[in-house]
Formats: C-alpha cells, structure tokens, sequence
C-alpha cells in the first residue's frame, strides 16, 4: 500500500463519534479488502459499514489469506485441544500427588510405630537380663 494514501490517514467516525480504525477483510470473498466498521454494528441501532472503494486486492492476496486464515483457525483449534490435554494431566497429577502424600504420612507413621516397638522389645530384653 502506498504509504502516501489519504485514506489510510482519513479520520471515519459512526453516529457514536466513534474513531474508526481501517480494517481487513478477512472471508473468502473479500479477504484482502479494506472497510471501516462501528464496533456496535448490528447492536445499539448503528449500522456504519463502508468499504474502502479505492483499493483493488491483488489476486495472489486473495487466494492465501484465506488459507492463512484456515491455517490459524486450525492451529487455535490445536491449542484448545493441548490446553485441554495440559489440563487433564495437572489434574492427575495433582490426584497422584494426594495419593504419594497420603502414602508418604503412613510410611512416617509405620516408621514410628516400628520404632517404639523396637525401643519397648530392647526394653523388655535389657529389664530381663
């Protein structure tokens, strides 16, 4: 784009007085081409849309971003399903370090008891000799 353009240094407001930031198409039939929208589009009785007319999109722009855009939709669905994987492996963790704690107080007690019962057995023999 040339960096000379008006347009992308055009002040656009909707009836909110809302400063509209140029944006990019990005569904197949329009990805690559510039618009203004209110961000209450569709809601609180504002309907601003207006395309950026100038512009052409260059066809080799309109054939990858589409794909571009498959292509992230695809790796956020991989990160949902591995942040769900993540998840599930905290949470048995978590229940296996429960199950090492619980065994862990009774190793310590089991010790303890050994030990008395070894002090009372030497007790026993040293009070009978």
């Amino acid at each position: 784009m040339d960096e000379s353009d008006l347009v992308l240094n055009a002040v656009v407001r909707c009836k909110h007085e809302i400063l509209l930031n140029l944006q990019t198409g990005w569904s197949k039939l329009n990805s690559g081409r510039r618009f203004w929208s209110c961000p209450c589009y569709g809601s609180k009785n504002c309907n601003f849309f207006r395309w950026r007319n100038k512009e052409e999109v260059d066809p080799r722009s309109s054939f990858i971003l589409p794909r571009l855009v498959n292509k992230i939709n695809e790796l956020e669905q991989e990160l949902c399903i591995r942040q769900v994987h993540i998840d599930n492996l905290r949470n048995s963790n978590l229940l296996l370090e429960m199950r090492l704690n619980r065994r862990l107080k009774w190793c310590r007690l089991n010790r303890k008891i050994l030990l008395c019962i070894l002090i009372c057995v030497v007790a026993m023999f040293i009070s009978n000799q």
